[in-house]
């Protein structure tokens, strides 16, 4: 009968501890329920999130696209607006060769390092002061 008595208050002592732990359940509850329901708009937010930076991504991307497409346009156009340019200032010549150390279209003085530079090169060059293309002549 001991053994009997041992077991029943064994028994007894685990029902206490699960009565313990049901009550401690039963009061963490109300805290699990607010916390799931927090992961749940979090977690929808970050969805929102997630979806508002892969649209922003492709935005970039076609914004990256039209830039380079820009700036292609910009370099063509600049290639010939350096030739227009010198034209119209020149109607019918745009290139002269130089007079002495001076352009041959205004007599401005062209620097000592620039003469060398097409003397030595052939190099042509723009004039400061009147926008014609220039040349050192043989």
């Amino acid at each position: 009968m001991n053994n009997d008595l041992e077991a029943l208050l064994a028994l007894q002592a685990d029902d206490v501890v699960i009565h313990g732990l049901d009550a401690r359940l039963e009061s963490l509850e109300p805290r699990i329920r607010e916390l799931d329901l927090r992961r749940a708009r979090l977690t929808d937010a970050l969805a929102r999130s997630a979806s508002a930076v892969a649209d922003e991504e492709k935005k970039q991307a076609w914004v990256r696209d039209k830039i380079a497409e820009h700036k292609a346009l910009i370099e063509r156009n600049a290639s010939q607006l350096d030739a227009d340019r010198i034209r119209v200032r020149r109607q019918p010549e745009a290139v002269f060769a130089m007079n002495g150390y001076s352009c041959g279209a205004c007599d401005t003085a062209i620097p000592m390092q620039r003469r060398h530079s097409m003397s030595t090169t052939g190099a042509i060059d723009v004039c400061e002061g009147c926008g014609v293309l220039m040349y050192f002549p043989s």
